[in-house]
């Protein structure tokens, strides 16, 4: 086709009426033709386009809604008396270190049915007993010289396992776990302390490399932990001034005010339950061994670890290693069971 021609074939019908071409009648039809067609491509393309951004928009959404799912599911209507913030973010987090699509471990039949069938005592008879083979299998592996890699194995497989056993627990059986944990022991008059979790911090024999991971995740989160405490403290002092003028304000006023400022205490919680996962995603990433992930386990006894205290209790004492000054008490709020909110 002529250098004319073709650019004929980019003119509308109107150009082409427009114009007077020296072109015969075949030509003509087969160029209006051609322009037609384009035009048609060029609706459908336009169509789609806009068919394709629709989809996205609506996929966005759907994932939103699904992000959100999923932390509702998590975090709402929790219910594990005596656990703190950072004890809940850890059992929270577990499903995400799972080898495999946690929904699809969860008990089903007749072993859920025995699962919810067994008390809490007897459960945690259980689990002292498992723990017991595993940490005995631990004590070996550490007192061999030349390190026994099946021996290793078999300790990382009793790690998922109890890993699995409490994922299960906090899914299917909620508000025993600390019960089970604790085995019938009584819980230490300091395990709510900074000297508890720096003993525990201190048995897990940490590398140069994990100390400034350790670092730097403090850095990140402790500036947002003490916002989060800062909003709790405003919160309590709201309800204790609540209690105050109850009497002279009506029953359904009082009671609209305290259920506003529960809600907003709920959020700050699910805040610290959050913030507890990072923490936790450090500890049970490839930088830390099978061996201390462990460790941090059975030095925790009798509670579940709590790495969002063993993060502020490391920046207490490092402060007060630099004040030359003795370690302070953690300033952590916890969520102690004498405290909870009914």
């Amino acid at each position: 086709m002529s250098d004319s021609s073709t650019w004929v074939t980019s003119l509308s019908e109107d150009d082409l009426q427009a114009y007077d071409f020296d072109l015969d009648e075949a030509e003509l039809k087969r160029l209006r033709s051609l322009e037609k067609t384009r035009a048609r491509n060029r609706r459908a393309q336009a169509t789609y386009r806009e068919k394709r951004k629709r989809e996205r928009a609506s996929a966005a959404i759907a994932l939103e809604q699904v992000a959100r799912v999923q932390v509702s599911n998590v975090f709402s209507g929790i219910n594990e008396p005596g656990l703190t913030p950072g004890q809940i973010g850890l059992l929270s987090s577990l499903e995400h270190f799972l080898e495999i699509e946690p929904d699809s471990t969860l008990l089903q039949g007749r072993d859920l049915e025995a699962l919810l069938a067994t008390d809490a005592p007897l459960l945690g008879e259980q689990a002292r007993a498992f723990s017991s083979r595993v940490c005995a299998d631990i004590n070996l592996y550490e007192s061999l010289s030349h390190k026994d890699p099946e021996l290793l194995e078999d300790i990382t497989r009793g790690f998922r396992h109890g890993r699995l056993t409490l994922w299960r627990l906090f899914r299917q059986r909620p508000g025993c776990i600390a019960e089970v944990i604790r085995c019938g022991q009584p819980l230490p008059p300091n395990v709510h302390s900074t000297g508890y979790w720096m003993n525990v911090v201190a048995k897990l024999r940490l590398s140069r490399e994990q100390e400034e991971l350790l670092d730097n995740l403090q850095a990140r989160i402790l500036p947002q932990l003490d916002l989060i405490h800062d909003e709790r403290r405003r919160l309590l002092k709201q309800l204790c001034h609540m209690s105050l003028i109850s009497c002279t304000s009506s029953l359904q006023e009082a009671t609209s005010s305290a259920l506003q400022v529960t809600d907003c205490l709920e959020r700050n919680m699910e805040a610290e339950w959050k913030l507890a996962m990072l923490p936790c995603a450090l500890f049970f990433s490839s930088h830390f061994s099978v061996i201390q992930k462990c460790r941090l386990f059975r030095n925790s006894f009798p509670v579940l670890p709590d790495v969002l205290s063993i993060c502020v209790a490391r920046a207490a004492t490092q402060r007060a290693k630099l004040q030359c000054e003795p370690a302070c008490a953690s300033s952590l709020i916890s969520w102690h069971p004498t405290a909870q909110l009914a």
